[in-house]
């Protein structure tokens, strides 16, 4: 079966001429970085003009255009030594397409396909049914899983990380929004939207931080958690201060929803429990109801209360 997870791979002649220059750098100065020489793929929504291949978020409307200068991700991955080898299939426009379009397909390359399930994705199923890949990042899951390159980069606005990797049984994750510069990246949500590393291994992963976070220590230092342990007092869930703070978030919380509810002229928020809906409505005091199992048009709800 193909798994359809690249949808476009760097010319060939550039890339070995690169690793071979990177090889001799290794041995002469030394590594650049800890992922020096290893080969990476990104999300075909990151900007990549200089390295020969266009970016097209899946759609054939960007087809045979590119942009004018590389996205700061990559350029970030280049400087640290690392191989980009290929763009990655994605969830059309970082499905932004619409609710209903199958999780991992897109115009360009086609249903990515999960390389844990035997007979692929069943037509049947939409969005984020249980033979998908997940999304939007579907390639990148798809790519790190089958080895194609340790770590792969995805975005992420909501769970377009971290879903399909659950379902790649990867590591991963989402840098927080604003410490990761998106520029030269097709956006879903300027307040959202972050990059992130998908892996094998939360090496790997705590590696490509490293790159995209320079000067900042990602890696797990035992010693330096027992110390803030030790120093930070526990929150006193009975302090007026608190209450008065949980209070207002969940006011707050329910603020937001009452205007999704007023502005799309709607009674009923649903969503499913890959998303972050049930939890903010939840938090906010909203009853909630989690879908167990669909059947044909019969649904079975399961209704719980904050």
């Amino acid at each position: 079966m193909k798994l359809n997870a690249i949808i476009s791979t760097r010319p060939r002649d550039g890339l070995y001429a690169e690793a071979a220059a990177l090889d001799a750098e290794r041995s002469t100065t030394g590594p650049r970085s800890r992922l020096h020489g290893i080969p990476i793929v990104v999300k075909d929504l990151i900007c990549t003009p200089s390295f020969g291949m266009e970016t097209t978020s899946g759609s054939l409307a960007l087809k045979g255009l590119n942009a004018s200068q590389d996205s700061p991700i990559a350029t970030m991955l280049k400087a640290a030594g690392c191989i980009l080898i290929g763009k990655s299939n994605l969830s059309k426009w970082a499905n932004s397409k619409g609710v209903g379009v199958t999780s991992g397909w897109s115009a360009v390359g086609g249903q990515t396909q999960s390389p844990y399930i035997k007979d692929g994705v069943d037509l049947g199923e939409k969005w984020i049914g249980h033979s998908t890949p997940g999304g939007s990042s579907s390639g990148s899951a798809a790519a790190a899983a089958a080895g194609f390159a340790p770590p792969c980069i995805g975005t992420e606005a909501d769970g377009s990380i971290v879903q399909p990797a659950i379902r790649a049984a990867l590591h991963a994750t989402k840098g927080a929004v604003g410490n990761v510069s998106m520029v030269g990246t097709q956006l879903g949500g300027a307040a959202f939207d972050s990059a992130g590393p998908m892996a094998k291994s939360m090496e790997d992963c705590a590696d490509i931080m490293e790159i995209f976070l320079p000067g900042r220590d990602i890696r797990f230092n035992q010693q330096t958690l027992i110390l803030n342990l030790s120093t930070t007092s526990s929150i006193d869930m009975r302090d007026g201060e608190y209450d008065n703070s949980l209070r207002h978030f969940c006011l707050s919380m329910r603020d937001g929803i009452e205007k999704c509810l007023a502005e799309s002229k709607s009674d009923l928020i649903m969503a499913s429990g890959e998303s972050l809906l049930p939890a903010i409505a939840a938090a906010a005091g909203y009853p909630i109801a989690k879908i167990l199992a669909r059947n044909g048009e019969e649904k079975m709800f399961e209704v719980m209360s904050a």
